[in-house]
């Protein structure tokens, strides 16, 4: 269902919504423990203020996740 106009795209399934920001956490888990990371993909057209809400996630409510992640010079 698309309450922001008549037409529909694939931003407005559940999959348009969640890929976008699950790849921000991704990427924000990512710069938090100094790992090499790729430029966004799908969450590229969020909003600048989606992406300091995943940084300050990923200090805060997901900093274990962070600690466990391998170190920039590990091999996985």
């Amino acid at each position: 269902m698309n309450f922001y106009g008549p037409k529909s795209t694939e931003q407005h399934t559940i999959a348009g919504r969640g890929i976008p920001l699950t790849e921000a956490v991704y990427l924000a888990i990512l710069k938090a423990s100094e790992q090499l990371f790729e430029e966004p993909k799908y969450s590229a057209a969020l909003p600048d203020w989606v992406h300091k809400i995943c940084a300050k996630l990923t200090e805060t409510i997901l900093k274990n996740v962070v600690g466990m992640a391998p170190g920039k010079n590990n091999v996985v």
